[in-house]
């Protein structure tokens, strides 16, 4: 569960940087999101 919480804080942090960052940054950084919200899930299947 701690573990969710953080990921849950990690993504909340990635969107605010989303959200000031540049529009060219911008892609680059929601692409990063994405992998790590797909990495996420499948590590947390895993447990």
């Amino acid at each position: 569960m701690k573990l969710f919480i953080a990921f849950l804080l990690l993504v909340f942090l990635g969107g605010m940087f989303l959200w000031k960052a540049p529009s060219r940054q911008r892609s680059w950084l929601l692409l990063g999101l994405c992998l790590l919200l797909t990495f996420a899930y499948y590590f947390l299947n895993q447990i």
